[in-house]
């Protein structure tokens, strides 16, 4: 009786740790599609023309809240910073940019941390 249960016990924590890292691979593929995208978003928008928003010396940093809506589209949520200039650049050119976050991302929030300088010439 005693070996019944232990095996019923060890079946039971097999079970359990096959349903649980049956859904690890779907939790990673999402977190690297996640990665990819700020990725892509981070480098678009240290390609802008941000000079024209800033004195010389200055330097500014910005911390960019999106998230990705229903339509597979990167919507601005929050842009949390100082300067006004460069935040509607920034909001500008998530706009224009065309995004095409995968359907899986859909409801998905998205953080960056952003710093720009202007250096003296």
């Amino acid at each position: 009786m005693k070996a019944i249960k232990i095996t019923l016990i060890v079946l039971a924590c097999l079970l359990v740790s096959n349903f649980s890292m049956a859904g690890l691979p779907q939790k990673s593929k999402i977190e690297n599609q996640k990665t990819s995208l700020i990725n892509r978003i981070a480098k678009t928008i240290s390609n802008l023309r941000f000079v024209d928003c800033m004195k010389c010396g200055e330097h500014n940093q910005v911390i960019l809240r999106c998230m990705v809506d229903t339509n597979n589209k990167v919507v601005v949520e929050d842009i949390v910073g100082l300067n006004k200039d460069l935040k509607l650049t920034i909001i500008k050119r998530i706009e224009q940019t065309n995004f095409k976050p995968s359907t899986t991302l859909c409801g998905q929030k998205l953080a960056l941390r952003l710093k720009f300088e202007k250096h003296e010439q």
